[in-house]
C-alpha cells in the first residue's frame, strides 16, 4: 500500500473515528428540559444532570431523564423540589462550573394536631444537616398564622434550629381585615388558658412527632408575643422566649421562681399600644420573679415594627414597618439565643 495511504488509513482510525464517536455521545448528552415548574414567582426548568450546567438550575444526583420523570409529581411540591435544585453562577449560566447549593434550608411540611376539639394546622421548617441546634416555636401576629410567620420560621431553619410555626385559631381560620382580628384574639385575651393550651397542644405534637429537641424556644408577633409571654410567665418548660412587639398586660404577677424561660422583649419606644405603665409594670413583676429578662426598647418604632405588610411609617400612623429595628431585633434575638440555648 501506498506509504501516504497508509498513513491516511491509520489517522482515520485513530484520530477522527474516536473524534466522532465522541462528539456524538455529547450531543446525546445536550441537556434537554424534562419538566417545568412554578415556585417563588419564576419558573424552573430540571434539566438532565452534566457537567454543563445550562440556564440557572438543574436537578443533581439524578443520572438519567427517566428518573427525573419519574420524580416528577414528588418535585412538584416547592419544598421537596428545593431538596434537588443547584444554582448556578448568573453572570455564567452556560459556562461548565461548580454548582452552588440553592440554600433554602431544609424540608418543610404542615404538621397537623388537635386541641379542644379542633383541628389545627401548624407549619415544620426543618434546618439542613443532621443535628439541630434545638427547636423554636412561632407564635402569629392577630390575623392568624400567614406568610410572613412561615418565612420567619425559614429564617429560624436557616440558623439551625428546627422551626414550628403554630396555629392558635384552627387549621384555615385567618382574619381578613382588623375587625376580625381583634375578633378572634379578643377570645383568647378574654381566655388565657385557652390560649396557653393552645401552645401547650403544639408543643405535644412536637413531642408527639418526634420533633422536639433537648432546647426549647418560643417567639411571637404582636398577639403572638403576648401569648409567649403569658406561658413563660406561667412557668411553661421553655428554655427562651422573645417577643417582638407583643402587648405586656396581664391578669397575674407571676409568682417568685415561676418563670423559668430566659425572656428577651423586643418593643417599639414610641408604640401606643404599649403604655409605659405596662412597661413598667411588666419589668416589676419579672424582677420580683427572679426572672432573667432583658427589655430593649427601639427608637423611631411603633406597633408591628417587624412587618413589613404593615407599610411605611407615616405621621400618626399606629402600626408600620422599622427595617432598622427589624434587623436589629433579629440580631438580638439570635445572639440572645445563643446565650440560652447553647
Amino acid at each position: 500500500m501506498n506509504p501516504y495511504a497508509r498513513g491516511a488509513l491509520i489517522f482515520l482510525i485513530t484520530i477522527l473515528v474516536p473524534a466522532c464517536t465522541l462528539f456524538a455521545q455529547a450531543s446525546a448528552d445536550t441537556p434537554t428540559p424534562i419538566e417545568r415548574f412554578s415556585g417563588n414567582a419564576q419558573p424552573y426548568e430540571l434539566h438532565h444532570p452534566v457537567l454543563r450546567i445550562p440556564r440557572s438550575l438543574r436537578v443533581r444526583n439524578y443520572p438519567s431523564p427517566i428518573e427525573i420523570e419519574g420524580l416528577a409529581e414528588e418535585l412538584s411540591r416547592p419544598e421537596v423540589l428545593r431538596d434537588y435544585l443547584v444554582q448556578a453562577d448568573p453572570l455564567f449560566p452556560d459556562e461548565p462550573q461548580q454548582p452552588r447549593i440553592w440554600n433554602f434550608g431544609g424540608r418543610e411540611y404542615d404538621l397537623r394536631y388537635n386541641h379542644d376539639n379542633e383541628r389545627m394546622r401548624g407549619f415544620i421548617v426543618e434546618p439542613a444537616g443532621e443535628a439541630p441546634r434545638g427547636t423554636v416555636l412561632i407564635v402569629h401576629q392577630w390575623r392568624g398564622l400567614g406568610d410572613e410567620e412561615k418565612e420567619r420560621a425559614r429564617m429560624i431553619a436557616k440558623l439551625g434550629y428546627v422551626a414550628f410555626a403554630i396555629d392558635m385559631y384552627g387549621d384555615g381560620v385567618r382574619a381578613e381585615n382588623n375587625e376580625e382580628a381583634a375578633e378572634l384574639a379578643g377570645k383568647y385575651y378574654a381566655d388565657r388558658q385557652l390560649m396557653r393550651g393552645r401552645v401547650q397542644a403544639a408543643i405535644e405534637a412536637l413531642r408527639e412527632n418526634k420533633k422536639s429537641t433537648e432546647t426549647l424556644a418560643a417567639l411571637g408577633y404582636c398577639f403572638g408575643g403576648t401569648v409567649v409571654l403569658e406561658c413563660a410567665r406561667h412557668g411553661f418548660e421553655l428554655d427562651a422566649v422573645v417577643s417582638f412587639h407583643g402587648g405586656l398586660s396581664f391578669e397575674s404577677a407571676p409568682r417568685r421562681g415561676q418563670v423559668t424561660a430566659s425572656v428577651l422583649v423586643c418593643n417599639g419606644y414610641d408604640d401606643p399600644l404599649v403604655s409605659i405603665e405596662d412597661r413598667n409594670e411588666f419589668k416589676r413583676e419579672m424582677a420580683n420573679a427572679d426572672a432573667d429578662f432583658v427589655f430593649i426598647d427601639y427608637a423611631d418604632a411603633v406597633h408591628s415594627f417587624t412587618s413589613k405588610a404593615a407599610g411605611p411609617m407615616e405621621p400618626g400612623k399606629v402600626a408600620a414597618y422599622n427595617e432598622t429595628a427589624d434587623k436589629r431585633s433579629w440580631i438580638a434575638m439570635q445572639r440572645f439565643f445563643e446565650d440560652t440555648l447553647e
